[in-house]
């Protein structure tokens, strides 16, 4: 998928990393891994971020820039010996030992011509850019010798600097059997900073898409430090989604020129809901646990 491609946009002053979840509910584990480089022209690195739920703990490693590579052909990450592509993964540092083999991956259905989760706005002179690689797969995995067996998620993120605010959402653990991804962020246009979002949903193998390109609105609630309702509308349609932490952990974010200061706090234990209504009637509704989430609004 061209989702999944090293985009190398910029020579300095730049950041572009994927994104990488195994989630095996059975037995509670549930980790997160970010292959990443970073070009910022005071401190050039590329670097892995491993992401332990049930630990709450998570660790960057840091690499040379000329440990990273891109192999187009395999379509393949690597830093060092370690490696991500569509389809496995393979860490290996003083912490953490990780084999994995993901397949049977639902990825992002073509809409109106653009592959990209942002539509047309994926052409836009943006700071950041958002890609879903998959929302959902089935994955095998050995960690630090123990077997696992789940649900994987990818993603990948590229530019100069994270948004001023944001909020992201990631869920494939649900009652109903839906997967879902969601963001939205404030971006600098000109001299103003604008709302802008996409929520995608995918339900009985059919993809629904919201989002400021096709020109659905959405409302931010925070009902309490650790739970939001975002209310989206377009049409006669309209969602109710709710998400609450649960134990964030900081991680490391891109901050301006792709520097590797920002704290991020993410939680890959969180909980949400949603809720469709067309002309007021519910017609869709779901609960998800296991939800990556970072409130950075």
């Amino acid at each position: 998928m061209n989702t999944f491609g090293y985009q190398n946009k910029k020579n300095q002053n730049y950041f572009e990393g994927w994104y990488v979840r195994f989630t095996d509910d059975d037995k509670h584990t549930n980790v997160a891994i970010i292959f990443a480089i970073t070009k910022d022209k005071d401190n050039p690195h590329s670097f892995i971020q491993y992401y332990d739920g049930k630990q709450q703990q998570a660790f960057y490693y840091t690499f040379q820039s000329d440990a990273f590579a891109y192999d187009d052909t395999t379509k393949t990450v690597s830093i060092g010996d370690n490696y991500l592509s569509l389809t496995n993964a393979r860490v290996k540092t003083d912490d953490v030992d990780l084999v994995a083999s993901m397949g049977n991956q639902t990825f992002l259905e073509p809409y109106h011509g653009h592959q990209s989760a942002m539509g047309y706005l994926a052409k836009a002179p943006l700071e950041c850019f958002q890609e879903v690689i998959y929302l959902d797969s089935a994955v095998t995995f050995t960690l630090n010798g123990a077997n696992y067996k789940g649900k994987s998620y990818m993603e990948k993120t590229y530019g100069t600097n994270f948004p001023k605010k944001w909020i992201w959402l990631q869920a494939n653990h649900a009652s109903n059997g839906s997967a879902l991804t969601f963001s939205v962020g404030l971006v600098p246009v000109l001299f103003f900073h604008v709302k802008g979002f996409f929520l995608i949903y995918r339900k009985d193998g059919v993809e629904h898409r919201f989002g400021s390109y096709n020109f659905a609105r959405i409302r931010i609630k925070e009902i309490s430090e650790t739970e939001t309702t975002f209310t989206i509308k377009r049409g006669k349609t309209m969602i109710v989604l709710t998400a609450a932490t649960q134990h964030p952990v900081r991680l490391v974010g891109p901050s301006k020129n792709g520097r590797m200061n920002l704290d991020v706090f993410e939680s890959i234990e969180a909980t949400a809901s949603i809720r469709v209504y067309h002309k007021r009637e519910l017609v869709f509704e779901d609960d998800y646990t296991n939800v990556g989430l970072e409130l950075m609004y």
